[in-house]
């Protein structure tokens, strides 16, 4: 469930994502998601996130964990009904 996004060769945003199981339920793990300053704003994490929550629904993931309180994030998940855990939770 890892992407990159790409601009003249160049990464410009990626996400990394890790599967097990919390409390015996198929769980992704957000490991890492970042995007390069000057492309910040353009909607690029969305649409990696977006693909990885669509991977997760045909993988039959139940449960994101997030290492983060970043209420965007939280909001953005939410709204594709992934029910989501903060790490250590």
């Amino acid at each position: 469930m890892d992407d990159t996004a790409f601009a003249d060769d160049e990464i410009v945003a990626f996400t990394l994502n890790g599967i097990g199981k919390h409390n015996r339920i198929s769980t992704a793990y957000d490991t890492g998601t970042g995007t390069i300053k000057d492309f910040r704003g353009q909607g690029i994490a969305s649409l990696l996130l977006q693909k990885a929550v669509s991977m997760m629904k045909t993988d039959f993931i139940k449960i994101l964990n997030i290492p983060t309180d970043d209420i965007s994030l939280h909001h953005f998940l939410n709204n594709r009904n992934i029910p989501i855990i903060r790490a250590g939770a």
